[in-house]
């Protein structure tokens, strides 16, 4: 006859040890990429960065942009993208991106605002894209491209000269709305 406390203790060991073989890949990638990202770098300062916890930013960042995308509720999602434009974290534009294409009308001006507040240009791009649906959730990509302002500027240009003749109407007819 077994208690269950022993049980639970081998299951427990089990899975500390699977998971440390899981981890195993991850640890090492980081020690390699830290390695190679300074020359000549001694391993055993490579093998602490690496090793080192993420800052309390970045997860605060991670977490933000988790709840912007995964959350069910949309005023958590809107809540979430509200967050991450106020620490204004150059990382979060992707989360942005897919946000301002959100099912939620608030989700998509939170996320609107946001990339208007990052004001990084390589945005416009999917956003042109986005606006060149024509569907209800293209305003808000339509709006943030505006909220770059000038940024967007010679990105639009660009598009006007190299993309499809459906991408060049709209960035000309963005880049009309921004003069």
């Amino acid at each position: 006859m077994s208690d269950g406390y022993t049980e639970f203790t081998v299951f427990i060991q089990i899975g500390l040890a699977l998971g440390a073989i899981c981890l195993a890949p991850v640890v090492v990638s980081r020690i390699v990429a830290a390695m190679r990202g300074e020359h000549m770098r001694p391993a055993p300062a490579a093998v602490a960065d690496a090793l080192a916890p993420e800052p309390l930013e970045d997860a605060r960042v991670r977490s933000l942009e988790y709840a912007a995308i995964e959350s069910r509720g949309p005023s958590r999602r809107a809540s979430a993208v509200r967050s991450l434009r106020r620490l204004n974290h150059e990382d979060s534009m992707t989360t942005m991106l897919v946000a301002v294409l959100d099912g939620s009308e608030t989700v998509r001006a939170e996320a609107a605002k946001g990339i208007a507040d990052l004001g990084d240009p390589s945005a416009v791009e999917p956003l042109v894209h986005a606006v060149a649906t024509r569907s209800r959730r293209a305003n808000s990509a339509r709006a943030a491209i505006l909220g770059l302002g000038s940024a967007a500027l010679p990105e639009l240009q660009r598009i006007e000269r190299d993309g499809d003749p459906e991408m060049r109407q709209t960035a000309s007819t963005l880049e009309h709305a921004l003069a």
